[in-house]
């Protein structure tokens, strides 16, 4: 059976899958819904296979106003319990896991009084 929705009570965290491609590793998480944040995907560094290269070096601008320069790769990511995957670019190099708009913006996202939090297809 099919979810159209997951509905999580630790927000504004979310489970996902993050898989790098194309043959890296599949790694499962709590991310961070970081409205601010216009990426898709970002997470502190991961040990990868030498043989995954990386599509370019992105500059990265942080809440505070401070930039720095994150290293990207390709991947896939999903909601845990929801069957959609998105292509996404993956940053390394910031403290937490983030969800940016540009994975966020394929789902509606509810913040319910801060007791929970619906992703719905």
């Amino acid at each position: 059976m099919v979810q159209h929705a997951y509905i999580g009570t630790n927000p504004p965290y979310i489970p996902i899958r993050v898989r790098f491609l194309p043959v890296g590793p599949e790694i499962e998480v709590e991310a961070l819904i970081d409205t601010g944040f216009d990426g898709h995907i970002s997470m502190p560094s991961v040990r990868l296979p030498a043989t995954l290269q990386p599509i370019g070096v992105y500059s990265i601008a942080m809440a505070d106003g401070s930039m720095f320069r994150a290293t990207a790769y390709r991947g896939t990511a999903q909601v845990i319990g929801l069957e959609q995957r998105i292509t996404v670019n993956i940053t390394l190099g910031t403290s937490d896991v983030l969800v940016g708009r540009r994975f966020t913006d394929h789902f509606r996202v509810t913040f319910n009084h801060g007791r929970e939090v619906v992703v719905e297809l």
